[in-house]
């Protein structure tokens, strides 16, 4: 689900199963604007989704 750059993922993209949002989340840009109004910007070419039981979840 890529993004245009005026367009923000909504908080219910986010409220579903890790293993369906993080494939969705690559090509998406993330960018964040500094206090001096300079815009910080990548995109997301990589995620790992994990369940709350495995050992490799920080969560």
């Amino acid at each position: 689900m890529a993004t245009t750059p005026s367009q923000h993922l909504p908080q219910s993209f986010f409220a579903r199963p890790a293993e369906v949002v993080a494939p969705e989340l690559i090509g998406c840009r993330l960018v964040k604007r500094q206090a001096g109004g300079e815009l910080l910007w990548g995109v997301i070419v990589e995620t790992e989704a994990y369940s709350q039981l495995e050992p490799a979840c920080h969560g």
